[in-house]
Formats: structure tokens, sequence, C-alpha cells
């Protein structure tokens, strides 16, 4: 190859891997929360950057609407937070050349 275009494929060969480290974080990376740890009630999952499951109790339906759905939301929402922290994780540990941490 010439001078010139050695560069230019060695951006697109960079580029080409950022996009599979990207493509990995997005189909591995997992987020898991529930309202109470010692006795889990209402949990979710976001996986892939979707959510995946949410789990509510039948007991759950002794809430009044606004508790329930305060209790729901920030379940998702925190699950949401774990997954983008875990997407970090795996995002960096690949680009930095270590795979996953």
């Amino acid at each position: 190859m010439t001078a010139t275009t050695s560069p230019i494929v060695d951006a697109l060969r960079g580029l080409a891997d950022t996009y599979h480290v990207a493509r990995y974080a997005d189909q591995c990376a997992i987020g898991v929360w529930t309202d109470d740890p010692a006795a889990p009630g209402c949990s979710a999952v976001v996986f892939q950057g979707k959510l995946y499951a949410l789990v509510i109790p039948d007991s759950y339906a002794d809430l009044t609407p606004a508790e329930l759905s305060a209790i729901v939301s920030g379940v998702i929402h925190n699950a949401w937070i774990e997954w983008q922290r875990d997407h970090a994780r795996l995002l960096t540990g690949a680009l930095n050349g270590g795979g996953e941490n």
C-alpha cells in the first residue's frame, strides 16, 4: 500500500474494531434491580438495552396506585442505570485491550 492509504486503512480497521466492541457491549450488558435485596419483591432486568423482565408479586396489589407506580418506576430506572454501568464496563475493558473487566 502507499503511504497515503495505510493510515486510512488503519483508521478503518480501528473503526471496525470499535464497532464490534460496542456491539458486544450492547448484546452482553445486563442490569438487575430489586426493591429490597433482603426480601425481593418487585424486580426488573434490563438486557440488550431493553426491559427484559419485570416481576411484581401479587401482594403488591394492596398498594395504592401511586405507591405501586413509584416502586415499579424506581426499580426499572435503577435496573437501567445498572445496565448502563455494565455497558460502560464492557466497553472500557474491551477498548483498553483487556477484554471483559
